[in-house]
């Protein structure tokens, strides 16, 4: 059910628009991830790119779940974390 409703949205708002607007959220993500100090994206150089990054941060000893529930607390930016 939820993957025909997922089909019938794709197919009504044009999938090329989707795509357009996926790579516009994924250029604002990189373009703002590369002004936070000690903070390294893990991301693909060259288009298209998935609306996925991976990151490092420098010189913080902190655990996946513990930045992922700082950026959730402070930030109100939710992230996995964990094995994939």
């Amino acid at each position: 059910v939820g993957l025909a409703a997922a089909i019938d949205f794709l197919d009504e708002a044009g999938r090329d628009e989707v795509a357009t607007h996926s790579a516009a959220l994924v250029d604002a993500m990189v373009e703002r991830l590369a002004r936070v100090p000690g903070l390294r994206a893990l991301h693909a150089k060259t288009q298209p790119r998935l609306p996925i990054i991976s990151f490092a941060i420098e010189g913080v000893r902190l655990t996946a779940d513990e930045v992922a529930v700082a950026l959730s607390d402070r930030a109100g930016v939710m992230v996995r974390s964990g094995f994939h």
